[in-house]
């Protein structure tokens, strides 16, 4: 919120342009009284103004939650479906292998490379799904702790404004010179705003710790798929050994 924006609410020159009075017939005690009669009738818009923000800030949330899952659901639904149209061709794969196995040994060699295979897809797969929960039980509590940094600094900030305004009140009853009083408002206006900014500056250095969680994540299924890769070979070695290059070479597609 600009500093700006909410000294204008202040200001004595605002107020005695609403009650027609003039620089020249105004006394210092009577625009000290007006500025006092402006920060009571402003204080209200103003608490209302940082109650709209912090509804946007909320509307935000809920749209980025939204936003978070629709994305997640739509990674499952594609990995879902990749998975389906993988299997589909392994299946394949495994009838044309089971077909050219015509001994009882080249018939147990392609069962025993079924069976590893499989287990290798189980594995690789257990591991990208636990690294891809991992990723996100990681940004669903940085994004926890970063709502609650945000809600804390802006309540902090209301609190900080509402002592300004209380303290400008109370300067007022007191009789001080109004444009002393108007200066230490603007004053500290600005330094509750400033805090707010640089609460908000730590907070978004949060996203750091996505960029970790990110590449923790990108590599564990660099591993997964490389440890599906080598194993897979080496079943197809094995493969070949039993049966043949002939047959062995229909692998080439798992």
């Amino acid at each position: 919120m600009s500093a700006v924006l909410l000294m204008s609410m202040f200001a004595p020159g605002a107020v005695i342009a609403q009650t027609g009075s003039t620089a020249g017939t105004s006394t210092r005690p009577a625009r000290a009284a007006l500025f006092c009669q402006r920060i009571d009738q402003a204080s209200p818009i103003l608490l209302n103004t940082l109650q709209q923000r912090e509804q946007r800030l909320s509307a935000r949330k809920e749209t980025i939650t939204e936003r978070l899952q629709n994305h997640r659901e739509e990674r499952d639904e594609a990995r879902d479906e990749r998975t389906t149209r993988q299997g589909e061709r392994r299946e394949a794969l495994f009838d044309r292998l089971s077909e050219k196995a015509q001994t009882d040994e080249e018939k147990a060699a392609v069962r025993t490379f079924v069976e590893a295979v499989e287990t290798a897809i189980t594995k690789r797969n257990a591991a990208i799904q636990s690294a891809v929960d991992a990723f996100r039980a990681g940004v669903d509590a940085a994004l926890k702790v970063r709502r609650e940094k945000i809600a804390s600094a802006i309540t902090t900030l209301k609190a900080d404004v509402n002592a300004a305004i209380e303290k400008a009140r109370t300067s007022c009853r007191n009789g001080a010179n109004s444009e002393t009083v108007r200066t230490q408002l603007q004053t500290d206006i600005n330094a509750a705003r400033t805090k707010f900014q640089n609460a908000r500056k730590e907070i978004d250095k949060m996203t750091e710790s996505r960029r970790a969680l990110a590449e923790t994540r990108k590599k564990a299924i660099q591993d997964a798929v490389e440890t599906f890769r080598r194993e897979v070979e080496a079943a197809r070695d094995a493969l070949k050994a039993a049966v043949g290059d002939d047959t062995a070479t229909t692998t080439s597609s798992t």
